[in-house]
């Protein structure tokens, strides 16, 4: 009879993740029970529930004797290639409880009540083990069973009995041959079980398989999106940095910038304060000069005739009369030893040829060669050099200043003035700095014993003024490394100056003139100079007064007061 004194629990069949086909789990189950034998195993559904109980024997008919010996109501029947028991209740003897199929192989299957047959087990293993050590019986080898027809299998009906005596021979041949028929019928039985099982689980694997499927697209999906968000957000980051780093270089070339433009406007305002002292002393010897005038007594007949004739461009002077003799006399009186002489001459002839002779090799070789853009044209050359011949090129651009930069173009002039590359901003930005230093250098190897002049560049309404800084910064530098080479800046000018984005206001044309003359002429170290150099010329007095100064330099003396007097 069946006792619950002792217990055993089934060891769950798990599959490893390796192991995904049925050929594959087959295999493994039959290694597993052969490598524990007489070990209680439960074989799982997909969902984790137990189906069977199952474990493997070489003792068969032991474990068909001790089965059958535990319970008290058995029924017995014969399948293909094996043996099923059905255990009934006591108290309902026709109510199967388990079912327990034996097969040949060795293979023990338990269906039903698992719980029941798992508390069992050590009892039912031990009486097994009895049976395994009791004598051999030849005549009991195969059990009397009472067997029913199954899928493929004919059997006997069934009978519900105790095994008893021995069965009656039979033909060995016979035997063997329902024996063969067994096994195979067994195999095919057991696949057909597998095939059911195996199509009854596929729709739903294949329900699992498609929903797995679908999770691990839609998580590829968004990993993908995650990556080019990733990618996206990266790209920005370098982005940013490589904006930094050029905002953070643009910034330092900017201070770079700027110091160098304190620095130099600390030089113009050192400059501005020498010329300052300059102007100071040179009103006061004008001033001085205007009370020695003020006492000659020829003074009061034409007192503007010296300023109103530098205003004139320098032409040759017609020749004179006795009339025009005294006119020279509205001149200082240092210059009263030159009229003593010319009283003196019988003829004014002798004093007038020598004036037409320079102007005249002025005009076939230019002492001044002014290449300049369109900002030059309100500049009037002569009245800004009327003791040189000057030559005024227009020179749009840095391009234009190459080409002409030749002896061949501009002979061998004492000064050359550029103003370019204003044109050139547009499409070169800060570039022009190189182009500008390219002008400087021809400039001054072509012509080494030329005063050369470079203008800063004005101020334009459509750009940055920080370009132009920069540009003009660099301009200076590259002056100071050559020295024929003088920079001439324009800090007075700035973009109120202009009547459009680049061009000046006629009113403001001469104070840009006015700088490229200083320059040019070098107005801190002659200035001098140009107190002291009238009284030792003799030919000022024979200037005619009602015509334009002669070509000499005491008129260019007085164009230059001129200037000095400007407004800034």
């Amino acid at each position: 009879m069946a006792s619950t004194t002792a217990c055993t629990e089934a060891v769950p069949l798990v599959y490893p993740q390796e192991v995904k086909n049925d050929s594959a789990r087959k295999a493994y189950k039959l290694k597993l029970l052969k490598d524990r034998p007489e070990t209680l195993f439960a074989d799982l559904y997909k969902s984790g529930e137990v189906s069977n109980l199952i474990f493997l024997t070489d003792q068969p008919l032991a474990w068909h004797a001790a089965i059958s010996a535990h319970y008290p109501s058995v029924k017995k029947e014969g399948i293909c290639n094996g043996w099923k028991i059905k255990i009934k209740e006591v108290e309902d003897p026709d109510t199967v409880m388990t079912i327990v199929n034996i097969y040949k192989n060795g293979t023990v299957m338990v269906q039903g009540n698992l719980t029941q047959f798992e508390l069992d087990f050590l009892l039912i293993k031990e009486r097994a083990q009895q049976e395994k050590s009791a004598p051999t019986d030849n005549n009991h080898t195969l059990p009397e069973t009472d067997t029913t027809p199954t899928s493929g299998c004919p059997a006997a009906d069934p009978e519900e009995k105790e095994p008893t005596g021995p069965e009656p021979a039979q033909d060995p041949q016979l035997d063997r041959a329902i024996t063969d028929l067994k096994v195979k019928f067994t195999e095919l039985e057991r696949e057909l079980v597998q095939l059911r099982e195996l199509i009854s689980q596929q729709p739903a694997q294949d329900t699992r398989v498609q929903q797995d499927s679908s999770a691990i697209s839609t998580e590829l999906t968004k990993l993908r999106q995650d990556r080019d968000s990733n990618r996206r957000e990266l790209s920005t980051v370098r982005t940013e940095v490589q904006e930094l780093q050029q905002e953070r270089e643009s910034h330092m070339a900017r201070l770079t910038a700027l110091t160098e433009e304190v620095r130099e406007l600390r030089e113009e305002r050192r400059s501005y304060r020498r010329e300052l002292t300059a102007l100071s002393e040179e009103l006061q010897e004008r001033e001085r000069v205007k009370e020695q005038l003020d006492s000659h007594p020829d003074h009061n007949q034409n007192p503007v005739t010296p300023i109103e004739s530098s205003q004139n461009p320098p032409t040759q002077q017609p020749p004179s009369t006795p009339s025009s003799i005294s006119s020279p006399h509205a001149n200082p009186t240092p210059r009263s030893p030159p009229i003593t002489q010319m009283n003196t001459t019988p003829s004014p002839q002798t004093n007038t040829t020598p004036h037409p002779s320079r102007p005249a090799q002025q005009r076939g070789k230019p002492d001044i060669v002014i290449l300049i853009d369109s900002n030059g044209k309100f500049i009037d050359e002569n009245k800004l050099f009327p003791t040189h011949t000057v030559a005024k090129i227009w020179c749009p651009n840095t391009q234009h200043a190459m080409d002409l930069l030749s002896e061949q173009q501009l002979g061998s002039p004492s000064h050359i003035i550029i103003h370019t590359g204003s044109n050139d901003l547009r499409s070169q930005q800060e570039r022009v700095s190189e182009s500008l230093r390219g002008v400087i250098e021809k400039a001054s190897t072509t012509f080494p014993n030329s005063r050369v002049v470079m203008s800063t560049l004005l101020p334009r309404k459509d750009l940055h003024p920080d370009t132009i800084h920069r540009i003009n910064s660099n301009m200076s530098r590259d002056c100071i490394l050559r020295p024929n080479v003088h920079l001439a800046h324009h800090p007075t000018l700035d973009i109120n100056c202009l009547y459009d984005h680049v061009h000046l206001y006629k009113n403001t044309v001469p104070i840009f003139a006015r700088t490229l003359k200083d320059v040019a002429l070098n107005r801190d170290q002659s200035t001098p100079r140009r107190r002291s150099s009238p009284a030792q010329n003799p030919l000022r007095p024979e200037r005619h007064p009602t015509g334009p100064p002669p070509d000499n330099t005491h008129g260019d003396k007085i164009i230059l007061i001129f200037f000095h007097t400007m407004p800034h």
